[in-house]
Parts: C-alpha cells; structure tokens; sequence
C-alpha cells in the first residue's frame, strides 16, 4: 500500500497549488470551510454581536470512554469562536487565546448545539464567550481573544 500511496502522490504532484491558491479553508460558505480535519459547524444564525449553530460529532473524533477527544471540542469551540470573530463586517482575526472548560463528555452522534457572543471589543482586540451543549447540559465553555492586524 505505501508503495502505491507514493505512485499515486507522485501522479498529483504536478497538480500541487501553493497555500495562497488552495481551497482547503477558504470555501467561506461551507461548514469547515472545506477543512478535512474540522468538523462542520452548521450556523443557523450570525449577527455582529451572537452565533448559534450545530455540530455532531462522528465517531471519527472519538476520545477516551466513547466520548469526543478533548482537543476536537476545543477545535470546535476555536470554530465557533472563529467564525464570530470573522464576521463580514469586520476585519479578519486570528486567535490569540482560547481557554476551555470541558462541563461534561461530549457525545458522539448527537446534535449539539453552539454558540458564542461578543463579550467586548478593544480596539483591534475582540473578546468572546461561548458554549458547547448537549440539550440542557452544558459539555464545554470557551473564552477566547482574537486580534485584527496591526494598521500598516
């Protein structure tokens, strides 16, 4: 199988595309925004100040006891936190900091529902909150900071 895995890498590499041309996280308008590795976060609605949408987690992303591995919560609430933070009308940021607090285990093949709003925002720095829920039962809490560039 590697012998075959590298003929056929070998076959694609003249279609190799630099970071700048690739699509993988670019593809604004898909869940993931076509990332193999993050699990599509589904928005249901966004403003300027709130985000609210759905993920379920597939048993790709299992952990420990049959329940989600910790860093693929933490890559969803980053998602989550993300996409707020890069809303239309604002400039493009990049995480600074993100702290979770895993409530519970997360499931795996349940609907769970995320969201996250705008704690405050200071200047090119944005503050935000935000959950990971299983119906009523809060599995994860996120706070994070996200940065626009610095002005030219």
């Amino acid at each position: 199988m590697a012998t075959r895995f590298a003929a056929a890498s070998a076959l694609l590499t003249p279609f190799g595309v630099g970071t700048d041309e690739q699509l993988s996280g670019q593809l604004w308008e898909s869940p993931g925004r076509g990332q193999a590795m993050v699990p599509p976060f589904v928005v249901e609605s966004v403003d300027s100040q709130h985000i609210r949408g759905q993920v379920t987690l597939s048993r790709f992303y299992q952990g420990a006891a049959g329940s989600a591995h910790g860093g693929v919560v933490a890559l969803v609430m980053n998602e989550i936190l993300g996409t707020l933070a890069n809303r239309p009308e604002g400039p493009m940021r990049i995480a600074a900091y993100l702290h979770i607090d895993f409530r519970s285990s997360t499931p795996l093949g349940q609907p769970l529902i995320g969201e996250a709003h705008v704690d405050r925002e200071e200047g090119r720095k944005l503050y935000l909150v935000g959950t990971l829920a299983h119906g009523e039962k809060v599995v994860a809490e996120a706070q994070g900071l996200f940065l626009a560039p610095r002005p030219a």
